[in-house]
C-alpha cells in the first residue's frame, strides 16, 4: 500500500473521531443543568370566585396534574461484566528448499482472553494473552528425523482505564492501557508470540513483544449495541519501551475503523486497520488489514467469526507466499 493512501486512511480516521469528540462535547455543554424554574405569576393557582360571601376562596386545583416523565437512556442498559476470548489461528505449508524439496509447515494459534467492567462514565479492562506454535521440515528425496517444534507462550497481560460517557450517536471512551513486560526471553525465536503479531497485523503488538513494556492512550468512540448501522473508531498510540539497552524503542499509531449492521441477533460488516511504526527501519513503515466478520449478539452472550488479511508488506499481500492471516473467533458472555 502506497504511503500517501495509508496517509490519507489514517488522517480520515482521525478526523472522524476528532469530529464525533467535538459534537459530543458541544451536545454535552448545551444540556441544561436543570429544569428552569416557573414563572412567578404561573406558580399561583388561580382563585375562583365564592358562590357565598361566607366561604373562603379556594383555589382551583387541576385534576389530572401531569406527572413527570422520565429521561430516556441515550443507550440501552447493558451487563456490566463482559468475558471474553479472542482467538486467532493460522497455518501455512511452503517449500524452503533449494537442491532438494524441503517444506516447511507451521500453525499459530493465538489467544486473548479478556474481561470488562463498564459503569457509566468508568472502564475497567484486563487481558492475558497466550499462544501456541507448531513446525516441521519434511524433505522428499530422505528423512530428516524428528524436526518438529511446538511451544506455547504467555504475552504480556494488558491493564486499562478509561473515562467514559454516553451519546446519542455512541459510546465516547478515552484512557489508556499498560502491558507488563512479562513474556518470556528464553533465548529461542518466540516464533509463536511474533506470530501473533504477523497475523494479528500488529494489533496492540505490546501484548507480544517480549521485554517491552507499552503504555498506550487511546480514544474511542463506538455505537455497536442498536439495531441498524453500527460502527466502532478508535486510535490508539503505543510506544513499545524496551526494558533492556540490547533492544530499541519503537512507537505504533493504530486507528481503526468498524462499519456493520444489524438486524435481530445478526450482524455483519467489516473493519479496516492502519497501525503505522514511524521508528521502523526499511521502507515498510506501516501495515494495512481488512477483516470482513459475521457474528450474532443473544444478549447474554455473543459470537463473531471474521477473517482478518494483511493487505500490504510486511505480513502480505494476502495471497503471497509466505504472507499472513488469521481466521479469528470470538466467543463471549455479559453478567
Amino acid at each position: 500500500m502506497h504511503s500517501s493512501s495509508r496517509g490519507l486512511f489514517c488522517a480520515s480516521l482521525i478526523a472522524s473521531v476528532l469530529s464525533f469528540a467535538s459534537s459530543a462535547s458541544a451536545a454535552y455543554a448545551q444540556q441544561p443543568d436543570e429544569a428552569a424554574p416557573a414563572p412567578a405569576a404561573a406558580a399561583s393557582a388561580p382563585v375562583a370566585p365564592a358562590a357565598d360571601p361566607a366561604q373562603a376562596a379556594v383555589p382551583v386545583v387541576a385534576a389530572d396534574a401531569a406527572e413527570p416523565v422520565p429521561a430516556t437512556p441515550l443507550v440501552p442498559a447493558v451487563k456490566p461484566w463482559l468475558l471474553d476470548l479472542d482467538t486467532a489461528f493460522f497455518s501455512q505449508s511452503r517449500d524452503v528448499g533449494t537442491l532438494s524439496r524441503t517444506t516447511l509447515s507451521y500453525t499459530i494459534t493465538s489467544f486473548v482472553l479478556g474481561g470488562t467492567y463498564r459503569a457509566d462514565h468508568f472502564e475497567l479492562e484486563m487481558a492475558i494473552p497466550f499462544a501456541h506454535g507448531t513446525s516441521s521440515f519434511t524433505e522428499s528425496s530422505e528423512s530428516v528425523g524428528d524436526n518438529s517444534r511446538s511451544a506455547t507462550s504467555f504475552g504480556n497481560p494488558l491493564i486499562g482505564a478509561y473515562y467514559a460517557e454516553n451519546h446519542s450517536f455512541g459510546r465516547l471512551r478515552i484512557g489508556a492501557s499498560v502491558t507488563l513486560p512479562l513474556a518470556p526471553n528464553s533465548g529461542g525465536d518466540q516464533g509463536e508470540l511474533f506470530g501473533a503479531v504477523y497475523t494479528r497485523s500488529l494489533e496492540r503488538a505490546g501484548m507480544w513483544v517480549p521485554q517491552r513494556i507499552s503504555i498506550a492512550p487511546s480514544i474511542r468512540l463506538a455505537n455497536d449495541e442498536h439495531q441498524g448501522v453500527q460502527h466502532v473508531s478508535e486510535l490508539v498510540i503505543a510506544p513499545l519501551i524496551s526494558t533492556t539497552s540490547a533492544q530499541s524503542s519503537d512507537l505504533l499509531v493504530q486507528a481503526s475503523q468498524s462499519i456493520g449492521y444489524r438486524t435481530g441477533p445478526l450482524r455483519f460488516g467489516v473493519r479496516g486497520m492502519l497501525v503505522a511504526i514511524p521508528t521502523a527501519a526499511g521502507s515498510d513503515k506501516a501495515q494495512f488489514s481488512v477483516m470482513p466478520y459475521v457474528g450474532g449478539d443473544f444478549g447474554t452472550g455473543f459470537v463473531d467469526l471474521g477473517l482478518n488479511m494483511n493487505i500490504d508488506e510486511p505480513f502480505g499481500p494476502l495471497f503471497d507466499q509466505g504472507a499472513f492471516w488469521a481466521v479469528k473467533l470470538r466467543v463471549g458472555a455479559r453478567f
